[in-house]
C-alpha cells in the first residue's frame, strides 16, 4: 500500500519515472493484488505507452481476485475502457 500512495503522490507532480518505479514495486511486493497493476495500467494510459497499457490491462484482466467485489469489478471494466 505504501508504494501505491508514493506513486500516487509522485503522479501528482507528473514525476512519471519514478511512479511507475513505485508501482512495478507494489506489484513485486505483492503480485497477487489487482490494484497496483491497475495503477500501473492506468499510469501507461496517461503517458501514452499504449503497448504497455496493454500489456499491464491483459495481467489486470487475467488476475483472479482473492475476494470479488463492486470495487474490483469497476477497475476491471474502467481498464477495458481504455
Amino acid at each position: 500500500m505504501l508504494y501505491n500512495v508514493m506513486g500516487k503522490n509522485c503522479q501528482t507532480m507528473k514525476q512519471y519515472a519514478d511512479v511507475e518505479t513505485c508501482f512495478l514495486e507494489a506489484t513485486n511486493i505483492a503480485p497477487s493484488h489487482i490494484y497496483p497493476w491497475y495503477l500501473l495500467a492506468n499510469l501507461y494510459v496517461e503517458t501514452g505507452e499504449t503497448e504497455k497499457a496493454r500489456k499491464t490491462a491483459r495481467i489486470v484482466l487475467t488476475k483472479e481476485p482473492k475476494v470479488q467485489s463492486t470495487a474490483i469489478r469497476e477497475k476491471m471494466k474502467e481498464v477495458i475502457q481504455d
